[in-house]
């Protein structure tokens, strides 16, 4: 009797994550809210709609934090984001704006919240930066969990999950994410996300392969089905063949062996041929990142971009606030250095509270130095953190996007005036 043949289905998405597992498909269905009704709400009932959303918001919340809370230790970035997101919770551009929205159309929460977000997400995906325009993401997933929380839809436990899998969902939130028990999920794949997205970070900090951006993988993929997922090129074949299974197979072989043989050696020095020590530093975004570097062989940080501490937010962070990130970065990295960059935004990056004046060519334009010349209190305020936090180890400091000698002379003086 002849072999069945293959259907061997082949998408291309992005790599968001390395890595090659194979495995059968389990598909995350979640009960959907995006078809939400309209409706008047009476005067007399403004104040208990808002109420409704308030409870929705605060349960969210608590969700939020229940995750956390049940997230192992040594997870930080899921955590670090599960906690941005807990703040975007109340910022108005999501809260304030739907309980406004609520208040002005009298209208119920469901539609007022639908609406924000509409706006939010065409106000975001105008912006040039990828990484800010993936931030939209983080809205649309806060947004779902208090819709779910307002219709009263059951979420999805990707915790609960007993078996071995790959999971295939149309998006996984960072807080779904971080509920991966990791003996259980081999990967996961998506119709929607990219590399920038939460979703792709968390993949590569869980180390687990990861393909997004797929479009209509959760149309194509039945729950069973075997498939290979390549986080690494970015491709999903459904159904292979046993040709197509043993050629991934020894890629698979081959990949962790490559990363063991990585691994062992990242404690190595450093060498060339002819005996020359270079120093091998890796560049974080936030304290946490740290002891990654250092357990990869990293003989410090080369690069602390600070910025990441300001973005997202309404108000400036204060000094006691930097010096307690800065310090704790440099305690664990000591007495390895650590090169400290001041404040470098404008251009790609911004602040919600100091969004700034449109320019011609931002990337050339107030950024970097210049933005904090301009802004002497904000550049004093991070330049007394980070001369605090020097006294835990060796740090340096870099100062972003000089342009002329002038420049380089006011940031030392103003070095000199905070110390």
């Amino acid at each position: 009797m002849p072999e069945a043949k293959s259907r061997e289905i082949v998408l291309n998405g992005i790599g968001a994550s390395p890595g090659i597992c194979i495995g059968k498909a389990y598909l995350v269905d979640k009960e959907g809210v995006e078809v939400v009704g309209k409706y008047p709400v009476e005067p007399k009932d403004i104040e208990k709609e808002v109420k409704r959303f308030k409870a929705a918001v605060k349960k969210a919340g608590d969700e939020l934090r229940a995750i956390i809370a049940n997230t192992p230790e040594d997870f930080f970035t899921p955590t670090s984001i599960l906690e941005t997101q807990q703040v975007l919770l109340k910022d108005k551009m999501l809260y304030g704006k739907t309980i406004e929205t609520i208040k002005s159309e009298s209208i119920n929460a469901e539609w007022a919240l639908k609406k924000v977000v509409a706006e939010v997400r065409a106000a975001f995906q105008a912006m040039s930066d990828s990484y800010l325009k993936e931030r939209v993401v983080d809205i649309a997933h806060l947004s779902e969990r208090i819709m779910h929380n307002l219709v009263g839809a059951v979420s999805v436990d990707i915790g609960k999950i007993a078996k071995r899998v790959i999971l295939v969902a149309v998006d996984l939130s960072p807080a779904e994410t971080s509920q991966i028990q990791l003996e259980r999920i081999k990967g996961f794949v998506t119709d929607k996300g990219g590399k920038a997205s939460h979703t792709g970070i968390l993949a590569r900090s869980l180390e687990i392969p990861a393909v997004l951006g797929l479009k209509t993988v959760t149309a194509q993929i039945k729950n069973e089905d075997l498939i290979i997922v390549d986080g690494t090129t970015g491709i999903v074949i459904i159904d292979p063949g046993e040709q197509k299974l043993i050629e991934y197979e020894e890629r698979k072989i081959a990949y962790e062996e490559r990363k063991a043989e990585f691994s062992r050696r990242s404690q190595s020095p450093a060498k060339t041929l002819d005996g020359h020590r270079l120093a091998v530093l890796g560049n974080i975004e936030r304290s946490e990142q740290v002891a990654s570097v250092l357990d990869y062989g990293g003989e410090g940080i080369g690069l602390y971009r600070t910025e990441f501490q300001y973005m997202g937010r309404s108000d400036f962070p204060s000094e006691d606030e930097l010096y307690e990130n800065y310090s704790e970065t440099i305690e664990v990295a000591s007495p390895r250095p650590v090169t400290i960059r001041t404040l470098d935004i404008n251009g790609d990056k911004y602040i919600a509270s100091q969004p700034g004046q449109e320019e011609q060519n931002p990337a050339l334009g107030l950024r970097g130095i210049r933005y904090c010349l301009q802004r002497p209190q904000v550049f004093r305020i991070q330049l007394r953190a980070i001369l605090r936090a020097a006294l835990h180890g060796n740090v340096s400091v870099m100062f972003p996007m000089v342009a002329t000698q002038r420049e380089v002379l006011a940031a030392k003086k103003a070095v000199q005036d905070a110390a």
